[in-house]
């Protein structure tokens, strides 16, 4: 048993036994007890005073020269857990201990000095853990120490080991040992990059990257122009020492290139383009590689400064992407393969060895600069999506898949992922395009140019399939993947050639298991990407590698191969069409086949059971009536899986699949065992459950109503009130849909549905939520219960009435306007309408304050405006005296209710009561009266916009005419109405009134010209409309409005520029260049815009700019959405983003939103700005309330707080952000100071990693909707 193993050490008596273990003559005692001491540090059942602590360090200290090689590992290892639990004082000797034995080079003691130098490596993390407020304290001795050992040693080893750990300091405590950088730079770094080792040289360069970070700018600055200097064309006598310096150049660059300006980078540009020139020699590939890694870096690190380089970079990259200068590639012979000369298996094998075979010069370093030049490409075409279409001129694209014929596989692989890139890119930049409706013309070119290399890289194509290499193999389809998915149908006409690739692929032994997956990944692509007609001609080869994969041992392979074969069903068998199927009859048998054993199969993984329910259901739908008595026994099983609980979701989406075939299928009998646990399944706590279980029961019930047993209608009635709530609207929509689909299949089941059913629907036509699609479906449902024949109209109505007439609490408005359609179409089916409209007038006419009458009133004012909407209601004349007479009640909520019903009345009574409402729009003094009678008038013009039948054609001058006398009145209300109505009317003819409203944008005016930019967001839909084109040319106009002095109208312009930038961008695209400087302008804190307002003894601050800037921010957020491509310069962007990350609340959190999506988008240009933001972070993370502040503003504290953790999280994530201090110390400050909120962020980290996990291939309406 092991010396106090299990107890701890609980006394100094047993401490002392294993002190004195330790000094054991016998090896095996000093290291048990060395191991029973490590483990109690660890579980802190150790306690150490300060007598205990000198004996334990002396013991320790004794042991790193112990005799034993094993003894000393051990107490190396157990040297961070006891200094983490030492006092400063004792741990600051420990290390100058190690110091010392490091530094006595003459005791000749080597074993002792590695193991020292091994000790402080290990400690010097622990004591930036434990012991922070002595840490700076301590690098800084280390790094004095090893400075001058480094200076006076001629040991090669010595000096190895201190620039490690003399990096390791830097890295930990940079910024906090400022003091001694200069002394180390100069005196230790700088001199050993001359050092006669490579091996030294390398750990300078490191060392050096890590100080620059947090050095002083004057240090950085003269230490980069020394470095350029010592590679000028007098200091290039040493190649050596001159590929140190690039190397060292490339290494700041890479860690601290966001500190580089843009004089830096122009200086360094000319040097490495002489430099990567240099006249071929053995060292000169070291010098190439570095200058690329330098090009890299700056690419990636200072995005901006690059871009007047970048077709610099690009032609010098493919110049060394095909540099190889001890290799003969055989031209000829390349163009060979583009004709099929029809080769025997033989020749194919010999080509296959000529290719692949060669002998190689273990001596040739050549691919190390072609690698660098495809990084260099790969990191171009990532910094910005729009900068792929410069790979698309002058043949660059062409040039770069040319060498898909590199004989190097590690450089074949960058090759492919910069190509993939660059493809993926494209994908984007047209995705952006297409979002802003200039697709076609700005990107016919690259894609003419990519369609022209198609039989280039099929060619290219055919001969990877055959290399041994599967990482090439798997390039390949990734490439080929890609492809696909950015261009569409593009190997429509060289798919033939693709066949064998995926039929090796699954017949060769030696395949890999991530080589399958590839190939499946990318035989999905390209079936959701091609005419299904492009495979009709290779169906027998396609089909049969797949049903191998779906009978793999490996069940991802296995499960995937099933997403696939689900796929080629829909090809092999379209459910209209019988011809196809006559032509693969035996492979859809094999399919079959191949399908049902897995099926049947109890014992397989679980996602291969999905899958495979999953593809028998789509077999099932494209030709279950051909599979003659296999039918019933495969939805036999299917019902199996639907009792049992790991697969029975994935069955619930097969049966909903199967129920809608336009096959002939029978299944009755398994419809009818299905039901009831459909039913059962909407008691579950499972929303995905439910959600497809009621979802499945209206496909079963509507194919096979007739066959469904009676009790499980009334099993169903009883159960479905459980999910008719407010909760959750999208299933309570197809609940809904699915019980007006019985009461219209069966009659005679209506009262039993009003019965059990009509409670819950006057709960759902209660709540606020109520509205859109889910309003639609209660009121068909409604309409079919009032059918002839079924229930009354009195019982129907009865309720519903009783509900608003009796009702004393307070009620939202979406009720009123719930429970008054229902009344309205209630009534017109019946033919009640009339009859309701006069019993709400004259109740209307009563006058009475009481909260009952009120709430009555409000809800006949909704009901008589949405039966005027349906019916005429002409005959009733007093009906808009009585109607106008409520906009003089004190009720806000009946004067606008009163303002609707008069609007709703009109649409459908134009003759009659549209000259009422414009007779008194006319004579309306009181400004109150005149917005109502503007509302009424907007509800008017809406409900016919709607319509759609051209009634507003013969109105539209004569109302245009009456709204635009009201464009300049004080009350913004006012105008906001009359400038939406302008802007419906606006698409009535815009031929005539956008002239009109371009004419007085440019109103002295500003309330006139914030009418018409109103008008114009209003004119902007969501839908292409022919006044599209006129307004895309007339968008300037409007857009100079941000010139103008008035707040207001600024604010206004850039909501409709908001607008115009969500709905439809292709308005605003080529305005951009223009816009951005005064759009940047309004985001500006203006002193002159902040009032102190006195109220009271206490005086406030108004800022009346925030509004603006709010709207300033939103409308940047949205242009990163759609219109990224057009902002010309992202650096100045996220120069004003950094002060609204300084700004108020709601800007604050607007600006963490935009930094996470551009972590995203353009990671290379935040990267460069990092610290800058951070710092900004860091002031909201540290920023307090003051003590006599409202819980409000504690809450409003805390949320900001968490959304710039948020942002940290996002920041954190991009490329070498943990290298960045500034990243590294704010989430360190919250550890230390804000443990709620790391845990916070801890929380978010464990989310986004789960949320981030890979997503499987071949998704589709039967795989799992999240």
């Amino acid at each position: 048993m092991a010396y106090g193993a299990g107890t701890g050490v609980n006394s100094h008596h047993q401490l002392n036994y294993l002190l004195e273990k330790m000094s054991s003559p016998d090896k095996d005692f000093r290291f048990m007890a060395l191991n029973d001491l490590m483990n109690d540090l660890q579980s802190n059942s150790i306690t150490l005073d300060d007598g205990s602590e000198r004996s334990v360090g002396k013991s320790f200290l004794k042991l790193l020269n112990d005799k034993n090689t094993e003894v000393q590992n051990l107490t190396v290892k157990c040297l961070p857990p006891l200094v983490g639990r030492l006092k400063g004082g004792m741990a600051e000797q420990i290390i100058d201990s190690l110091l010392a034995n490091m530094e006595n080079e003459q005791s000749g003691n080597e074993q002792l000095r590695d193991i020292s130098s091994m000790g402080l490596k290990s400690v010097i993390p622990e004591v930036e853990r434990s012991h922070p407020s002595i840490g700076g304290a301590v690098a800084r001795k280390v790094i004095t120490k090893l400075t001058a050992i480094c200076s006076s040693t001629s040991n090669t080893a010595i000096t190895l080991e201190s620039l490690d750990i003399i990096a390791d300091s830097l890295l930990l405590f940079g910024p906090s040992i400022a003091s001694v950088h200069k002394s180390l730079l100069w005196d230790c770094l700088y001199p050993n990059l001359r050092h006669d080792r490579m091996a030294v040289r390398k750990k300078a360069i490191n060392a050096i990257s890590n100080l620059v970070v947090n050095s002083s700018v004057e240090m950085f600055c003269e230490l980069f122009e020394v470095l350029l200097k010592s590679c000028s064309k007098e200091n290039r006598a040493n190649l050596d020492i001159v590929c140190t310096t690039v190397q060292c150049i490339s290494a700041v660059t890479r860690k601290a290139g966001h500190r580089l300006n843009e004089g830096m980078v122009r200086n360094v540009f000319p040097v490495m383009l002489e430099l990567i020139d240099i006249k071929d020699s053995d060292e000169t590939c070291d010098i190439k590689e570095s200058c690329l890694q330098t090009f890299e870096a700056l690419v990636r690190r200072c995005p901006k400064e690059c871009e007047a380089y970048t077709d610099i970079i690009i032609a010098t990259s493919l110049k060394y992407l095909c540099y190889d200068p001890n290799y003969s590639y055989d031209n000829d012979d390349d163009e060979s393969m583009l004709i099929d000369t029809g080769n025997t298996d033989d020749e194919d094998e010999e080509d296959e060895d000529d290719e692949y075979n060669d002998l190689s010069d273990d001596d040739d370093v050549s691919w190390k600069v072609r690698r660098a030049s495809a990084k260099v490409l790969e990191s171009l075409v990532a910094s910005k999506p729009h900068t792929a279409v410069q790979f698309y001129n002058e043949n660059r694209a062409a040039l770069l898949v040319s060498r898909f014929k590199e004989r190097e596989e590690s450089v074949k692989d960058d090759i492919f992922q910069t190509f993939v890139v660059l493809l993926r890119q494209t994908k984007m930049y047209i995705n952006s395009s297409v979002t802003g409706g200039d697709a076609m013309e700005c990107f016919s070119v690259p894609t003419t140019v990519l369609q022209s290399l198609i039989p280039t890289i099929v060619k290219e194509s055919k001969k990877m399939f055959k290399s041994p290499s599967m990482k090439t193999r798997q390039g390949i389809f990734m490439v080929l993947n890609d492809l696909v998915i950015a261009l569409p149908g593009c190997l429509s006409e060289e798919f033939a050639i693709v066949v064998p690739g995926i039929e090796k692929c699954f017949e060769d032994r030696s395949s890999t298991a991530n080589l399958k997956l590839d190939c499946l990944v990318f035989v999905s692509s390209a079936l959701r990407n091609h005419p299904k007609e492009v495979f009709y001609p290779h169906l027998p080869k396609l089909v049969a590698p797949i049903l191998k994969g779906a009978n793999d041992k490996f069940y991802r392979i296995a499960a995937d191969s099933l997403q696939v074969l689900q796929m080629f069903v829909e090809i092999l068998l379209p459910p209209t069409d019988l011809e196809v199927h006559e032509a693969n009859k035996d492979l859809f048998n094999l399919v079959f086949e191949t399908v049902y054993s897995k099926l049947k199969a109890t014992d397989l993984d679980q996602d291969v059971k999905e899958h495979a329910i999953s593809c028998m259901a789509q077999i099932i739908y494209n030709g279950g009536d051909l599979l003659g008595s296999n039918l019933q026994a495969c939805l036999k099983i299917l019902v199996e899986r639907l009792s049992n609980e790991v697969t029975r979701l994935y069955a619930v989406k097969a049966f909903a699949k199967i129920a809608g075939s336009p096959r002939s299928l029978e299944f009755k009998y398994e419809a009818n065992q299905a039901v009831p646990l459909l039913i059962q399944f909407l008691k579950k706590n499972h929303r995905i459950l439910r959600l497809f279980s009621v979802e499945c029961l209206y496909s079963l019930i509507r194919r096979h109503d007739a066959q469904i047993a009676p009790e499980q209608y009334n099993f169903l009635i009883e159960t479905i009130p459980i999910v008719l709530t407010e909760t959750d609207l999208q299933i309570t929509q197809i609940a809904l849909n699915l019980l007006g689909l019985v009461v219209n299949n069966n009659p005679a089941i209506a009262s039993k549905v009003f019965k059990d059913i009509f409670p819950s629907l006057i709960a759902l036509l209660k709540s606020p939520v109520l509205q859109g699609a889910p309003l639609e479906s209660m009121l068909k449902f409604l309409q079919s219960l009032s059918n002839p024949g079924k229930i009354s109209f009195d019982a129907l109505y009865r309720p519903l009435h009783d509900l608003m007439f009796t009702q004393t609490e307070i009620v939202h408005k979406q009720t009123y306007s719930s429970v008054a359609q229902a009344v309205a179409l209630l009534s017109i089916a019946a033919g009640q309408q009339f009859n309701i409209v006069t019993e709400y007038s004259g109740f209307l006419s009563q006058r009475s304050t009481d909260n009952v009458k009120e709430v009555s009133r409000i809800f006949c004012l909704n009901t008589i405006g949405e039966i005027g909407k349906r019916v005429d209601l002409s005959q009733h004349e007093s009906l808009p005296a009585l109607i106008l007479s409520a906009f003089e009640s004190q009720n806000e909520e009946m004067k606008n209710a009163a303002s609707l019903a008069l609007g709703g009345i009109t649409v459908s009574a134009i003759p009659t009561f549209l000259p009422f409402v414009l007779n008194h729009l006319k004579s309306q003094q009181k400004s109150r009266n005149l917005y109502l009678l503007l509302k009424s008038l907007k509800e008017f013009i809406v409900v016919l916009l709607q319509r759609g039948d051209g009634a507003l054609k013969s109105l539209d001058q004569e109302l245009w005419n009456n709204l635009m006398s009201y464009s300049d009145c004080a009350e913004e209300g006012t105008r906001s109405v009359v400038a939406e109505c302008l802007g419906r009317l606006t698409l009535v003819n815009y031929t005539v009134h956008l002239g009109y409203l371009k004419q007085c944008a440019n109103n002295q005016n500003p309330l006139v010209a914030s009418t018409v930019v109103t008008a114009v967001k209003f004119a902007i839909t969501d839908k292409p409309h022919p006044i599209d084109e006129q307004l895309k040319l007339a968008m300037g106009d409007f857009l100079s409005c941000l010139k103008h002095e008035d707040v207001n109208l600024r604010r206004l312009t850039l909501v409709m520029l908001n607008s115009a930038a969500h709905n439809k961008p292709v308005l605003i695209r080529n305005q951009l260049s223009n816009v951005l400087a005064l759009l940047y302008k309004q985001t500006l804190e203006d002193k002159s815009l902040i009032k102190l307002v006195e109220m009271g003894p206490f005086k406030h601050e108004f800022d009346m700019g925030l509004d603006l800037r709010k709207t300033a921010f939103e409308c940047m957020y949205t242009l990163l959405e759609t219109c990224l491509d057009k902002i010309p310069d992202i650096s100045e962007y996220l120069t004003y983003l950094q002060n609204g990350l300084k700004d108020r609340y709601d800007i604050k959190m607007l600006a963490h939103l935009m930094l996470i999506k551009l972590s995203v988008l353009v990671p290379g240009a935040v990267l460069q700005r990092l610290d800058k933001i951070m710092e900004a972070i860091k002031l909201t993370i540290t920023s307090k309330v003051k003590n006599d502040s409202v819980k409000q503003e504690y809450d409003k504290q805390e949320e900001i707080k968490k959304s710039a953790l948020r942002a940290v999280l996002a920041l954190s994530k991009l490329p070498e952000a943990d290298r960045v201090q500034a990243v590294v110390d704010v989430i360190a400050l919250c550890k230390v100071n804000y443990p709620d909120l790391y845990n916070y962020y801890e929380n978010l980290k464990k989310e986004s990693n789960l949320i981030g996990l890979p997503k499987r291939i071949g998704t589709d309406s039967i795989d799992m909707e999240t």
